[in-house]
């Protein structure tokens, strides 16, 4: 094993390899800038080589019932002040949750997966949800599923703890 210091999006292939592992997924995988990273640490694969994890599903749900402090703060006034104007800098934000399996109001999709050997394709999708039970809309829960190998798989979705945790996109309240 020889090991180079170097950031992956610069550093020039010294030799081929037979396997790339990388903790490329970030809490929704576009976030720390690693796809950059993965894009210039696939240039050093060999032809047939492997990655791990080698494909990435990103998992989008609606989800309600959830704290939403860092966006309701500015719904009431704070030491006489009207802060409601904050109020969409905060809902244009995501952030960091931990989440459980109650707070989905519809069942999971996948939004968008990328076989990590591949270029990443462009991230666009249309998804429809069924709510399956009633309650306020407050965001979309984002997470990802990593097959790590043919019978491994990583998720990180909601009721399962891990340092990644979920990515909550609050929305507007709606009727």
């Amino acid at each position: 094993v020889q090991v180079h210091r170097a950031d992956a999006r610069s550093l020039e292939p010294v030799e081929p390899v037979d396997l790339l592992v990388t903790d490329c997924m970030g809490r929704f995988l576009v976030d720390d800038a690693m796809l950059p990273a993965v894009r210039g640490a696939r240039r050093w694969l060999r032809p047939g080589a492997r990655c791990c994890p080698d494909r990435i599903d990103l998992q989008l749900a609606p989800v309600g019932d959830v704290s939403l402090r860092a966006v309701d703060r500015f719904t009431q006034p704070a030491f006489g002040l009207d802060l409601s104007a904050a109020t969409r800098y905060a809902l244009n934000r995501c952030y960091h949750a931990q989440l459980g399996p109650q707070a989905q109001m519809a069942p999971a999709q996948r939004y968008h997966r990328w076989e990590v050997a591949q270029e990443a394709p462009p991230f666009d999708a249309q998804l429809v949800w069924r709510l399956r039970r009633g309650g306020r809309l407050q965001g979309l829960a984002g997470w990802f599923d990593a097959r790590l190998a043919p019978e491994v798989q990583l998720s990180t979705g909601p009721g399962i703890e891990t340092h990644w945790g979920q990515v909550l996109f609050p929305l507007p309240p709606t009727l």
